[in-house]
């Protein structure tokens, strides 16, 4: 194979020299390549362990979204603004509004369902995009970009704020049955309903209790977000997921997993700061969906239970049981 030559001015004539990329290209595209190689080979030699064919593989879903990751690091793709940003979100979110309402039909109808997804897909990227610009936006307002290092006066939000709207994985929560402690596990977001009651059955035995859920999100990196939610509820998650990121710099982020009060102190703070950060956005970018066609779901029956007293009454019952 030839290598490709480029022309070089050499006093008044030009020569050619054999072409070679910037170093900076060389070390994104061999950091690159490192580590597809390295997560390619953590994926083969991975023992899965019990429900391994189940299982959710976070390694696979950070190989898969790598060069999306670097796309936005770099700021390289389409980037609606104005009427055009806002149209896309109307679209976006109608069309959810349409398949959340025909899941919850008596009778779904499947072919119609997957049309509406397949419709929606074509917007994905460009909400995406609108909406991580709106949460650094937001970021930058607040006061919450850092500085390089070096360039002091440069500032710029860290990690940049990067989330794919997507079917998030389930979890699997065991706990024992004599004392309040847990462990989760991650699972495939496709599983059927038999599939769901055959995994909770073998999960649980006279020791131990468990129950499969459904997720909002996870502070991956790019985070998964689930793509059936209504706009506000996307705004407020987007931001969530990306407080979870900033704390990873942190000693409060870096604590996650160790256990006491480390999680529902990173937990409380990003809820709270990620509400703060999605209410800057809607005063700064209000979207008017027509007809309530902002993602919601049809209404569920009325609530007639005291979320509060019920709870309350429960951890009673819970603190008694463990008396005896």
């Amino acid at each position: 194979m030839r290598m490709p030559l480029r022309l070089v001015p050499a006093a008044s004539e030009f020569v050619a020299e054999p072409w070679r990329p910037a170093v900076w290209v060389q070390v994104i595209a061999l950091s690159g390549l490192l580590g597809l190689a390295g997560g390619l080979f953590l994926v083969a030699v991975w023992n899965p362990g019990r429900f391994g064919e189940y299982r959710y593989s976070l390694t696979r879903w950070e190989l898969d979204n790598l060069v999306g990751t670097v796309f936005t690091v770099l700021d390289v793709g389409p980037n609606p603004t104005g009427e055009e940003a806002d149209l896309a979100l109307q679209r976006y979110f109608a069309l959810t509004t349409r398949i959340r309402a025909e899941e919850e039909s008596p009778a779904p109808d499947l072919a119609l369902i997957d049309t509406l997804v397949n419709e929606r897909a074509t917007y994905e990227n460009d909400v995406e995009r609108i909406v991580e610009g709106y949460v650094d936006e937001a970021v930058a307002k607040a006061g919450l970009r850092e500085s390089l290092p070096l360039f002091d006066a440069i500032k710029v939000t860290w990690p940049p704020v990067d989330f794919e709207l997507v079917g998030p994985p389930r979890l699997l929560i065991t706990s024992p049955r004599d004392r309040i402690l847990r462990s989760d596990l991650l699972l495939r977001s496709d599983l059927s309903l038999a599939e769901v009651e055959a995994i909770e059955t073998e999960a649980a035995n006279d020791e131990t209790s468990s129950l499969i859920v459904s997720i909002g999100g996870i502070a991956t990196y790019p985070a998964i977000v689930r793509d059936n939610r209504s706009y506000d509820s996307l705004l407020d998650t987007a931001a969530h997921e990306w407080v979870h990121h900033y704390l990873a710099f942190y000693p409060l982020g870096r604590t996650w997993g160790s256990g006491g009060d480390s999680e529902p102190l990173n937990e409380t703070t990003a809820n709270i700061a990620g509400r703060a950060l999605a209410e800057m956005i809607r005063a700064a970018h209000p979207v008017e969906f027509p007809d309530e066609m902002d993602g919601r779901g049809p209404p569920g029956p009325e609530v007639t239970v005291d979320f509060r007293e019920v709870m309350q009454q429960l951890r009673l019952d819970v603190d008694a049981l463990l008396e005896d």
